[in-house]
């Protein structure tokens, strides 16, 4: 096996204690770009900054997919449809 495919063999983004932005954006489903807007609105889990690159530990997605699946202040639309059918 060559040095260049031993340096891109990683652990699955499932068992790695942090992933970086584009591994955060494929694993729950939206663009890079869509990333970036969110951070400019303050709405990404907490960054580390290691030199160059940028990695969301496995707590900060944790507790930023707790913070972000909570029901809306307006109810959910698909629930209340379910309950009056």
């Amino acid at each position: 096996m060559s040095r260049r495919q031993t340096a891109r063999r990683r652990r699955p983004a499932e068992d790695a204690d942090a992933f970086s932005i584009l591994e955060f954006c494929r694993r729950h489903g939206f663009s890079r770009p869509h990333y970036y807007r969110l951070r400019e609105l303050g709405l990404t889990p907490d960054e580390i900054k290691l030199g160059t690159r940028v990695v969301i530990t496995r707590e900060a997605a944790e507790a930023w997919r707790r913070e972000h699946s909570k029901p809306s202040k307006r109810g959910n639309p698909v629930t209340a449809i379910a309950t009056t059918a």
